[in-house]
């Protein structure tokens, strides 16, 4: 699992897709689509997801597939948590889409303006 959320870039500006695990052009192995900071009680958590195709409207928590959780450098299988942590993770990671999403909306309203 790696890091996806600094976008793929041009090959014009950042040269050619390397295949090195910590470049972000590079695919996922797991399948993840991106990966989020989540914590399990105070303790930080990377988990890795894949957000179902919402095609422009709100993500919900059901849309949320968590691939795998690291902690402390070591990768988990989301089966090994209670089922009422990986929903709370889900909602969180839908929460963060959303605020993203409309971040990117207002964005490109304010742009579109004469």
């Amino acid at each position: 699992m790696h890091m996806t959320s600094y976008g793929p870039g041009d090959p014009e500006t950042w040269g050619a897709p390397t295949g090195h695990p910590h470049d972000p052009r590079t695919p996922d192995e797991d399948g993840a689509d991106s990966t989020s900071l989540q914590y399990l009680d105070e303790l930080p958590v990377l988990v890795g997801y894949y957000a179902g195709d919402s095609y422009g409207l709100r993500c919900a928590a059901a849309d949320i597939e968590i691939t795998d959780v690291v902690i402390n450098g070591y990768e988990l299988e989301p089966l090994l948590f209670a089922p009422g942590v990986l929903c709370e993770w889900r909602q969180a990671i839908a929460a963060e889409i959303n605020a993203e999403a409309d971040a990117e909306r207002s964005f490109d309203l304010w742009k579109d303006m004469p």
